[in-house]
């Protein structure tokens, strides 16, 4: 019965002797061979097993769980990484700036296919300068800046390229600069506009006011800039000059003899008239010229000069001789 309490199987038989057999078959009277030792056996046993499955399973399940926590960790940092990349892979503000100068056949047709070329591209034309004297044109085209390059190069191709000038200003340091301005001087204003709600005094409100009208002011600034630093980013500028005339060749335009025969006489004809009308605007004054001639001529007569009398002439008296030296 003390074996059983204790629950340890055991060999001996409760006389003291070895039970024979009990290894191979079941032997009466043998406390490790008795059904309830068995049973006992098989229980403790199987909770053993349950105990080390069981841990076995929790040392897995938190192995588990700190793998998924270093998962999660890994996968926010990498997304944080991803939003930095993201910041620094934003495309930088640039302005694109170009001068043309094209040799065309006809200015009028290539102005037209100029600004239809920049309706297709989605821009319009700025402005449109003609000079029919010169046989010239110049147009100021504003585009997409995706569109710039195409446009450049469909706008060289219609004639002969006599000069282009094209340039890339990177303004993504200014318009950082304006957009951080701006935000400053909101949340000022802000800041501003809950302390005007807090005064007590008129002094105090009318200091309020006064810096907060310098803030608005200052905002209305900054957006003004914004707003033409990003029209310039998303609209490039192409300046083109559409001409005819070439350096080397005769200008047919050049008056001949008889034309410039005809100038000259033209201007000798002018001149004559100009002559005539001067004279025509003096003769009204000849009389009353006329009169004060006289009149200054006649004052003379009666008022003549006196006739200055003659100075004597004086010589010098004739020096006394000198005795001769002894």
């Amino acid at each position: 019965m003390a074996d059983e309490e204790v629950g340890v199987a055991s060999p001996w038989r409760a006389d003291g002797s070895v039970a024979e057999g009990c290894a191979s078959s079941y032997a009466p009277g043998c406390l490790s061979c008795s059904p309830v030792r068995t049973t006992r056996w098989l229980v403790l046993w199987v909770s053993t097993l349950v105990g080390i499955l069981a841990g076995a399973c929790g040392v897995g399940s938190d192995s588990a769980s700190r793998d998924g926590a270093a998962t999660g960790a890994s996968g926010e940092a990498s997304a944080a990484l991803r939003v930095v990349g993201s910041a620094a892979a934003e495309p930088r503000k640039v302005v694109y700036t170009a001068n043309l100068v094209v040799r065309v056949s006809s200015v009028e047709k290539a102005a037209a296919r100029a600004a239809e070329e920049a309706e297709e591209a989605e821009g319009f034309v700025f402005s449109q300068n003609s000079d029919e004297s010169t046989h010239d044109a110049q147009l100021i085209l504003k585009v997409p800046s995706d569109r710039f390059d195409s446009v450049v190069a469909a706008v060289a191709s219609w004639g002969r390229e006599l000069r282009r000038n094209v340039k890339a200003q990177d303004v993504t340091s200014e318009v950082v600069d304006v957009e951080g301005r701006l935000k400053t001087a909101q949340a000022s204003a802000d800041r501003l506009r809950s302390l005007l709600g807090e005064a007590r005094s008129a002094a105090d409100v009318v200091a309020v006011e006064g810096e907060l009208a310098k803030r608005e002011t200052e905002i209305e600034s900054l957006q003004g800039r914004l707003r033409v630093l990003t029209d310039q980013v998303e609209l490039a500028t192409l300046t083109v000059r559409f001409t005819e005339r070439d350096d080397l060749r005769v200008n047919d335009d050049l008056p001949g003899f008889l034309e410039g025969l005809r100038a000259g006489w033209v201007a000798l004809v002018n001149t004559a008239l100009v002559l005539l009308t001067v004279a025509g605007f003096a003769v009204p004054f000849l009389p009353v010229v006329a009169l004060l001639v006289w009149l200054v001529r006649r004052w003379r007569r009666r008022h003549p000069k006196r006739p200055r009398p003659p100075v004597p002439a004086t010589w010098p008296a004739a020096s006394a001789p000198q005795p001769p030296p002894a």
